[in-house]
């Protein structure tokens, strides 16, 4: 069955929506969905198995995480088929080391004193992840606090330069504040706010020509991503300098940086570390269960 562009194998359930519109939802089982998360997540080319396993593991660990949480709500998933939750493609064109990835870790899952947790992941951290407290402002957590990777120096994205011009940076921040009502001038300064001692940046001061402000730095990559065209700010470690027309970021790592550095892990495997090995490098104190 093809569901919007993705081959599907489970049950399709079909919702009428207040706006007289239909939403689709995709019923299926942990070990069938988790190769259609893998094969848009990670290379099956380019990453060892050991990498492929270790993604396998903190995937099926985060959706159960997502299973548990919304029990009893009224909405009919659990997770969304884009970032937003993992990326998921359905059942079509699954190489076989990924299949033989999520084969090989059936069941397991991590676990923090008992219970199972959101274990975050993204592309490269640039040498350091990210702790939750900084990256999503939670509850500080072991298993989600920051560490240092080793492995994604060879990375697209281990570090990276961004122009961005003043004109567009204030249309990116005003898309935040003008629902406030907060009157934004030409931008003069941005500055980080309580940057971490890994380097990661919650929040930017703005200095401008009708006063200032501070703006998360969260809100301010997803207001540049929706720009048209869109503006791409690939992670909240960065230093920031300007020149008479632009603002310029030099950065390290793409994505949120928190959890497992999908780079870091593939350069891990590549050193011959195992999946069990990664996954307590990056998810520190966590247990390795067999669920089923």
């Amino acid at each position: 069955l093809f569901c919007q562009g993705m081959e599907l194998a489970g049950k399709i359930e079909c919702w009428k929506t207040d706006a007289g519109g239909w939403d689709l939802f995709e019923r299926t089982s942990m070990e069938k969905y988790l190769p259609g998360v893998l094969v848009k997540e990670v290379s099956a080319h380019s990453f060892p198995p050991a990498a492929l396993r270790a993604q396998a593991v903190a995937a099926r660990t985060y959706a159960l995480f997502q299973i548990q949480v919304r029990s009893g709500r009224p909405q009919r998933w659990h997770v969304h088929s884009s970032t937003r939750s993992q990326m998921y493609q359905g059942i079509g064109k699954i190489p076989a080391k990924i299949q033989q990835a999520v084969e090989d870790t059936r069941g397991q899952v991590l676990m923090t004193d008992g219970h199972v947790f959101e274990s975050f992941f993204h592309s490269t951290c640039g040498g350091v992840t990210c702790s939750v407290k900084t990256g999503f402002n939670l509850i500080p957590m072991a298993a989600l606090s920051s560490v240092k990777c080793g492995g994604c120096r060879d990375a697209k994205y281990f570090r990276w330069k961004l122009e961005i011009p003043e004109s567009i940076l204030r249309e990116a921040i005003a898309k935040v504040t003008g629902p406030n009502g907060i009157r934004l001038g030409r931008i003069r300064q941005v500055k980080p706010v309580d940057v971490d001692d890994a380097g990661y940046v919650p929040y930017l001061e703005i200095r401008h020509d009708e006063g200032s402000l501070e703006i998360s730095t969260r809100r301010l990559r997803a207001s540049l991503s929706s720009l048209t065209p869109k503006v791409s700010l690939r992670s909240i470690a960065f230093d920031v300098t300007r020149n008479e027309k632009k603002f310029i970021f030099h950065g390290r790592g793409y994505g949120h940086g928190v959890g497992m550095c999908q780079n870091g892990a593939r350069g891990q495997a590549r050193a011959g570390k195992t999946h069990e090995e990664i996954l307590s490098h990056f998810y520190r104190g966590t247990e390795l269960r067999t669920l089923w």
